[in-house]
This record gives structure tokens, sequence and C-alpha cells, in this order.
């Protein structure tokens, strides 16, 4: 959250990467750190629909989900679209892995086409091991 995201001139646009896994857990801090480093290092920006190909196939090669997609949270309840901090405000977003099928289908008809596939399905998204949508 240290990084500004936004495009100048213009407020500073802040945001915090979640990212989770069922029974993934070693894998899950590589990937958040490599997704941290590629922030801050090489200036890459995320917003919600962006993907970084190849980040988890990186560390888990034989899993399916390979790439990652960012999305709005949808865990809780109310919605967690920012978070006020002092004088700081925090825009949150879920890294999601996704399949080489799913980033194909973000490709040709965007995020939101999946996520409606994922919501259709029943998808639980923070299973790496999953086949994916298409």
């Amino acid at each position: 959250m240290e990084y500004d995201q936004g495009r100048q001139p213009g407020p500073p646009l802040r945001t915090e990467i979640l990212l989770d896994a069922r029974k993934r857990a070693c894998d899950v801090a590589n990937v958040a750190a490599t997704i941290a480093f590629f922030i801050m290092k090489d200036g890459w920006e995320v917003a919600p629909g962006v993907t970084f190909a190849r980040i988890v196939e990186m560390y888990a090669p034989d899993l399916r989900v390979k790439h990652i997609l960012f999305v709005a949270p949808f865990q809780w309840d109310r919605g967690m679209t920012r978070v006020e901090l002092g004088d700081r405000t925090i825009y949150p977003l879920l890294a999601v892995p996704i399949t080489e099928g799913e980033l194909g289908l973000v490709k040709a008809h965007g995020s939101l086409e999946l996520e409606r596939g994922w919501e259709r399905s029943s998808t639980d998204v923070l299973d790496w091991s999953r086949n994916g949508l298409a």
C-alpha cells in the first residue's frame, strides 16, 4: 500500500493485495511476495480485471492455476472496497489464481464474465487445485 497505483496528476491510489488458498500456504507466501516485487521494483500496476501471467506457475508448476487475476474482494458481507487509514484511502484487491482457459476468457470477454461464471458455478476460487471454468 506504500506504492501509488494512480495516474498522475491526481490523488494517490493505494492498494493492498489479498491472497489466500486452501492447503497451499507455502506457495501463497511466494506468490504474494512476487506480486509485491513486480509492483515495487518493476512498476506493474494492479486494478480489478488486471492479470499477471505465469506468477503461480513459478512456484507450483503442477497446478492448473498458473496466472493471477485481481478482483474486488467479495468475501465479506458488506464488501471491503476501500479502507480509510489516517490520511490514506486503501483499495484492497483479491489476487485469484486462474487457469489458462480462464485467462483466455478474461482476454476475450473481460474479467466480469469470468466472475459471473464463478458465481453461477459456485466456484471456490481459493481452491488452487480446481480445474477452472474454461
